[in-house]
This record gives structure tokens, C-alpha cells and sequence, in this order.
């Protein structure tokens, strides 16, 4: 943004690497996953979402007057956090909702209070070995549950990305922001003082 003077397309380049982190956690978070794919997506999602936060907050604090620049921050950061909640909750509800349907048809042989146990702590799920019924039981009811989770956030991350094409490009010149004509001093700045004029947005 330093040497472009914009922020549109740093936007729009980090939500799209931030979805591909997503999406490919619909295979990644499976069983059949392997740990390099795990820590790759995560690091996909950490640079786009580093991308997006920085940028979204730029766009927003230069689309206002300098006056509510505190405001329309803590308007982003306290959407950002109502979305996390949300998202939370509906991962938690998948998790509630489907799990133990998915620990019953894995594990047939195995008693209601006993899915129970496994469903309320991974420390029980730990105390059997792998290959044994039980624990690969559990992994595929979580493979199956991670799957519905990962498609459904890789859907939710389609919207902000298609939504910061509509965004406008403001131009980051040596103005406080876009809309005021004020320079980083505070002063008014006139036809002779002004910089050479780009267009504010693209």
C-alpha cells in the first residue's frame, strides 16, 4: 500500500488466499489429512486474513473524516468480533447437532452412554489406540462433522470476497483521508498546496 497507494487489490488478493485456505481445509481437517497439509491451510488463512484485517481496516478509516476515524475503527473490529461469535456459534451448533448421529452409525457396537462419554472429552477418545474400532469410529464421525464444518465456511468466505470487488479504491495519497481535502497537518489544503491529483476512487 506504500508504493501503490491503494488497498483494493491487497483486499482482494488476501480474502482470496484466506478462501483457498478454507476450501482446502475441507480435505486437510479429515482424516485422511496429512500435517503438512494442516499447517499449510492454517498459514494460508493467517497470511490472507493478516491481508484482509490490515486493508479492510485501511479502506474504512479513509472513506471517513478524520474526526470519526476512532469511530469507524472500532466499527470494523467490533463487526469482526460479532462475526467470529457468530461463526462460533454455528460451528458449534454443527458440532452439537451432528456429531452424535455421526458417533452412533460409527460406532454401532457401542453403548449410548459410552458414545457419551466419547462425545464429551477427547481424552477418553485417546485412551484406545489407533486401529482399534473404536478410535477409528471416532475419527471418521469426526471426518464426517469436519466436512459439513469446512464446507460451510468455505461458503461463508465466498461473501467477503466477492464483496470487496465493489469496494471503492480510494487513493492513499499524503491526505488524511479520502473525502476530506486535509493534509497530515491539519491544514486546509488549496488548489496551489494540493498534490498532483489521482482519482480518489477506481
Amino acid at each position: 500500500m506504500r508504493f501503490s497507494h491503494r488497498y483494493k487489490l491487497i483486499l482482494i488478493a488476501g480474502l482470496g488466499i484466506r478462501l483457498l485456505g478454507v476450501g482446502l481445509m475441507i480435505h486437510s481437517r479429515g482424516a485422511n489429512g496429512s500435517d503438512a497439509e494442516l499447517v499449510w491451510t492454517q498459514l494460508l488463512q493467517g497470511i490472507g486474513g493478516g491481508f484482509a484485517a490490515v486493508t479492510s481496516q485501511v479502506g474504512a478509516q479513509a472513506s471517513v473524516p478524520h474526526a470519526d476515524v476512532a469511530m469507524v475503527t472500532t466499527m470494523v473490529l467490533l463487526i469482526t468480533e460479532i462475526g467470529g461469535s457468530i461463526g462460533s456459534a454455528i460451528a458449534g451448533a454443527i458440532w452439537t447437532n451432528l456429531m452424535p448421529g455421526r458417533l452412533a452409525r460409527h460406532l454401532p457396537g457401542v453403548s449410548e452412554e459410552d458414545r457419551a462419554v466419547l462425545f464429551g472429552s477427547i481424552v477418553e477418545v485417546l485412551k484406545y489406540d489407533r486401529g482399534t474400532p473404536i478410535r477409528e469410529g471416532v475419527i471418521q464421525a469426526y471426518d464426517d462433522v469436519m466436512k459439513v464444518m469446512t464446507i460451510v465456511a468455505t461458503v461463508i468466505a465466498v461473501f467477503p470476497f466477492v464483496l470487496a470487488f465493489i469496494m471503492p479504491n480510494w487513493y492513499l495519497g499524503d491526505t488524511q483521508n479520502a473525502v476530506e481535502n486535509v493534509n497530515l497537518k491539519g491544514e486546509r489544503l488549496t488548489s496551489e498546496t494540493a498534490p498532483e491529483h489521482h482519482p480518489e476512487s477506481l
